[in-house]
């Protein structure tokens, strides 16, 4: 079992790497695919398989203001990592100092003289170095020039669509709870601590768990989903909303879940929403009778939605 590292000088000394330069948000098919071809490289030369990623995302630092929102956060694609990959991973700070290195010097003075590297494996797109300079052709040209050999991944397609964190942030932003899980390593999820909220739940006979969830997290589109809630390792079906409260004095945005057949009071415990399903839109009601009219009709609707899920997992085992 490999580990985690953050600092290079912190990895052991080896005669050889392999090693893929990447961001894993969101640990796809595609990812997987990379990260096979890493290890059947390393095999094959008797190296040890590596992955380089960054923290914070390069594009936080490059460019905040249009940095992408994330599918895994930083410890969730750590967990996503150490599940589909038992080689080592350097999660390399991405400074001043690594942002204006050209792709030979990135590629020269710390993968080849500091990391031993004699293979790269790469993704079709991917690029390395001082404004996206080491594209394809010049990382083909490099790897001529300084002896080390270049194993391009093809993309991974699915439905005739190239693979990306991208696409797959696009079905979460549109709701496509179920086209997204198709394409990652582990089901979306959205973690946090349960906090207290208006408590209108509870009075409208529907309590929910309200997270409080990280900015920084790709959230699907506002509405209920059918959706499954892990407290304390065992899980539970759930309806979830997410989006802005419209009974809400200040229209506050939550992500909350009515959890079925559950009473116990959590507050405080850290939980899991997986929304699966969206079921509809959010909606301002004009009443409070309204709201739990549609409601009732969700229930039903999600509960149907759960009960074939499980059906389906019965039917796999």
């Amino acid at each position: 079992m490999g580990n985690f590292y953050n600092k290079i000088s912190d990895l052991p000394k080896c005669a050889g790497r392999a090693i893929t330069v990447g961001n894993f948000d969101g640990i796809h098919l595609g990812h997987l695919a990379i990260i096979k071809t890493l290890c059947n490289e390393a095999d094959k030369r008797g190296a040890e398989p590596l992955i380089i990623t960054f923290e914070p995302h390069p594009r936080e630092v490059i460019n905040p203001d249009q940095a992408p929102k994330l599918i895994f956060l930083p410890g969730e694609e750590r967990q996503a990592l150490r599940d589909a990959y038992s080689g080592d991973v350097l999660f390399m700070p991405f400074t001043e100092d690594i942002r204006n290195m050209t792709a030979i010097e990135f590629i020269s003075d710390i993968l080849i003289k500091k990391l031993s590297m004699k293979a790269m494996v790469s993704g079709e797109n991917n690029t390395i170095g001082k404004d996206r300079c080491g594209d394809q052709q010049r990382l083909t040209h490099l790897a001529n020039e300084l002896n080390y050999d270049f194993v391009i991944v093809p993309h991974v397609v699915i439905d005739g669509q190239k693979l990306s964190s991208s696409a797959i942030r696009k079905s979460i932003a549109a709701g496509e709870m179920e086209a997204a899980n198709a394409s990652l390593s582990q089901p979306y999820s959205i973690s946090g601590e349960v906090i207290r909220g208006m408590g209108l739940g509870r009075k409208l006979g529907y309590p929910t768990a309200n997270l409080h969830y990280q900015e920084r997290k790709a959230l699907p589109k506002e509405g209920v989903y059918a959706a499954e809630v892990i407290v304390k390792g065992i899980s539970y079906g759930g309806m979830m909303f997410i989006g802005k409260n419209y009974l809400n004095p200040d229209d506050a945005y939550s992500v909350e879940a009515n959890i079925l057949e559950f009473d116990e009071d959590i507050y405080g415990e850290v939980v899991t929403f997986r929304p699966l399903i969206f079921v509809r839109a959010n909606r301002r009601m004009e009443s409070k009778e309204e709201l739990v009219e549609q409601i009732d009709k969700d229930k039903i609707v999600i509960q149907e939605i759960l009960e074939q899920k499980e059906t389906e997992r019965a039917c796999k085992k």
